[in-house]
């Protein structure tokens, strides 16, 4: 058996490989896939983890598998990741949709494992990206954006207070103030 690695994952006979082990044959003798699922978003997804993380020929390989970000052993195979993550995906598609559903890390350093990783919106995956500039509060670093929405700030008070220097106590503890014309203000 050929070991799937960093250095050899799609080589053509890798790719055999792996297809062959996950497909049988039906009654006419022609090859399904075990799982059924080869052409599903939910496949596709595991599709592109193992890319980021293993096949240095993908763009964003530098951002992953170059950056020493893994996929857990049970992870490698399909199976084991439909195990860990298919019901939670549904249970997210039914509620804001397939389309909206995105397989997100909790800690971006971390690996891809079920215990690092949750199903969100594009919005929530967007807040959880690694160069969003973020605050730390209550001992937690909390993306600007979030930190608007919680404490109903606009972004330009909430960055013109900073330049000011004020501590992020007073920052979130300030109301805005209204202005004469119903515009709100720093």
């Amino acid at each position: 058996m050929i070991e799937i690695s960093k250095e050899n994952y799609y080589t053509p006979e890798v790719y055999k490989e792996e297809v062959m082990r996950d497909r049988n044959r039906n009654e006419k003798g022609r090859f399904e896939p075990i799982h059924g699922m080869a052409k599903t978003r939910f496949h596709n997804i595991w599709i592109g983890i193992k890319n980021r993380c293993l096949n240095s020929n993908v763009k964003a390989y530098s951002k992953y598998g170059g950056k020493g970000i893994k996929i857990c052993d049970e992870w490698l195979d399909f199976i084991g990741f439909k195990n860990d993550m298919y019901d939670l995906y549904l249970e997210h598609c039914k509620e804001y949709g397939e389309k909206d559903t995105s397989l997100d890390r909790i800690d971006n350093e971390g690996d891809y494992c079920k215990s690092n990783c949750k199903w969100s919106t594009c919005k929530e995956q967007a807040l959880n990206r690694s160069n969003n500039v973020k605050l730390l509060i209550d001992g937690k670093y909390i993306s600007v954006n979030e930190v608007v929405q919680r404490y109903n700030l606009t972004h330009s008070a909430l960055y013109h207070r900073l330049n000011r220097g004020w501590s992020i106590e007073r920052i979130i503890s300030t109301p805005m103030r209204k202005r004469r014309g119903g515009n709100v203000t720093k």
